[in-house]
């Protein structure tokens, strides 16, 4: 049983049906949702027992979810449980997050910085980033003051890193070579 395969399968009906619906921004806000209450250890615990009942875990994701989520996220989470796939819900909602920013041009951007950043120059990134790559930009920020200065950015998998412990340990390097 391939997981990622199954996991991928109900993450692009999810986003069919929510499509059809017309609504998929809910869906994806719902399944980020998900996805950090699933990364509860008591909650994951919770799923992944096979000794409690299917009814039983409805009921309480049920309770979890209702009057947070949109009405077809409910009825997917009954799906799940139904098919006894809930212990998949983390995959199945990074899944969907993934193929949903697919579906819509939506690139994912962190920029990493030694200080915080402002609204202004977070607008510039992600204006440059969104003409370079011809896409809606997603940004995230996180400050690490080891960089020292500069900044990394992060492009789905790809990484720039322009940073000052970066280029000190670029010069460490060359200078250990040439010895």
């Amino acid at each position: 049983m391939n997981i990622n395969r199954i996991t991928v399968r109900y993450a692009k009906a999810l986003l069919q049906a929510a499509v059809e619906q017309g609504v998929a921004d809910k869906i994806y806000q719902d399944m980020e949702f998900a996805g950090t209450i699933v990364d509860l250890p008591d909650f994951k615990l919770f799923l992944d027992n096979p000794s409690i009942n299917t009814s039983t875990k409805n009921k309480v994701l049920k309770e979890v979810f209702l009057n947070k989520v949109n009405p077809l996220t409910i009825t997917f989470l009954e799906l799940l449980t139904k098919n006894k796939r809930e212990i998949y819900l983390k995959s199945i909602a990074r899944n969907y997050i993934k193929i949903y920013r697919d579906y819509n041009n939506i690139t994912s951007v962190n920029i990493s910085t030694a200080v915080e950043i402002g609204d202004t120059l977070k607008n510039k990134v992600k204006t440059v980033v969104g003409q370079i790559l011809k896409t809606q930009v997603e940004l995230s920020e996180t400050t690490d003051a080891d960089i020292i200065g500069g900044f990394v950015i992060r492009i789905d998998d790809k990484q720039y890193d322009a940073s000052i412990k970066h280029k000190l340990e670029k010069v460490k390097r060359e200078l250990l070579q040439n010895n």
